[in-house]
């Protein structure tokens, strides 16, 4: 546990970010410390190969850091358009469906309303049929008597 608070010592000690009297407490931690010194031993062989491995990439001509930024920073914004446009042809994919959705309800209950009235239109006539037949009959018969 005590080691740990030495951990961030050591990494500000190769910052160049400790005062004077950490840097004093860690050195003469250092020095009965085995596990630190490996831990010392470790970050500067770390931060060692990630200077090397920046030294040793072969640098072009001509980068232009900005330019590389905005490149990413437009193709970014190119990507943020085509969600938008995406989202946008889902709103209006949505909209058409409830509409569609709206007009087959409404369509298919006008075609219940007809279908009823339809039939009341059958009753009626059967009624009708039926009443006309029977005056027919009653005609019949009082004009036979």
């Amino acid at each position: 546990m005590v080691c740990t608070k030495y951990h961030k010592f050591i990494n500000d000690f190769l910052d160049n970010e400790i005062d004077n009297m950490n840097e004093l407490d860690l050195l003469s931690h250092l020095s009965s410390c085995e596990e630190c010194k490996i831990y010392l031993s470790n970050i500067t062989k770390i931060k060692s190969n990630i200077k090397e491995s920046f030294l040793n990439t072969p640098h072009k001509k001509n980068i232009d850091l900005s330019k590389s930024i905005m490149n990413k920073i437009n193709s970014s914004r190119t990507t943020y358009k085509k969600r938008a446009s995406i989202k946008l042809v889902y709103k209006i994919a949505t909209l058409i469906l409830i509409l569609s959705a709206i007009l087959i309800a409404k369509y298919t209950q006008n075609g219940k309303n007809n279908f009823a009235m339809q039939e009341e239109e059958r009753m009626v006539f059967e009624h009708l049929e039926k009443s006309q037949n029977s005056y027919v009959v009653n005609i019949a018969y009082s004009q036979g008597q």
